[in-house]
């Protein structure tokens, strides 16, 4: 077995061994779920430690993301600047924080879009809106530029066709 496979085992063994099922932790006292916690932050810090140090930088975003990932669903309750602190990496460069933060971009793009189009189109479909909540990032940004030379819903329709036409009218 090679040496990172020994260490991605070895860091999934000791991230079970972390997690700790929510039945059981109801059962515990409080000062237990305080160890719990202070020994997961002790692992997640080694872990992230040790693939700093001994795995390629190809490999070693994966198991810093999947090691903040737990951290951060564990410590829900946490900012990202406390978790950044806890565990001394840039939370801003995992894969977690950039999927919620283009996930926000697009709520945002969307509540907008359709505010908009709600005032130049008068009676905008319940249809059209999902259409349009479920359009990526870009047709959202390209719809923005659009939806201004608008006057019809029709012209909607038919941006809405173009920009995803194997979706049913």
């Amino acid at each position: 077995m090679s040496k990172n496979n020994q260490l991605t085992n070895q860091i999934c063994h000791q991230l079970r061994r972390t997690a700790v099922n929510k039945t059981y932790r109801q059962s515990f006292h409080k000062t237990s779920s305080i160890v719990e916690e202070t020994a997961a932050v002790t692992a997640a810090q080694n872990l992230i430690g040790r693939a700093q140090v001994e795995v390629p930088a190809a490999k070693r975003h994966v198991i810093i993301d999947m090691v903040a990932t737990i951290i951060w669903y564990k410590f829900e309750q946490l900012n990202r600047s406390e978790i950044e602190a806890m565990l001394d990496i840039p939370v801003r460069e995992t894969r977690l924080y950039q999927e919620g933060r283009q996930e926000g971009r697009q709520e945002g793009e969307v509540s907008i879009i359709i505010r908009l189009l709600q005032k130049r189109i008068d009676g905008l479909p319940e249809a059209m809106s999902t259409q349009i909540k479920e359009l990526s990032l870009t047709n959202l940004e390209d719809l923005s530029d659009s939806l201004l030379d608008f006057s019809e819903l029709s012209e909607l329709q038919n941006w809405l066709e173009k920009a995803n036409p194997e979706q049913p009218s």
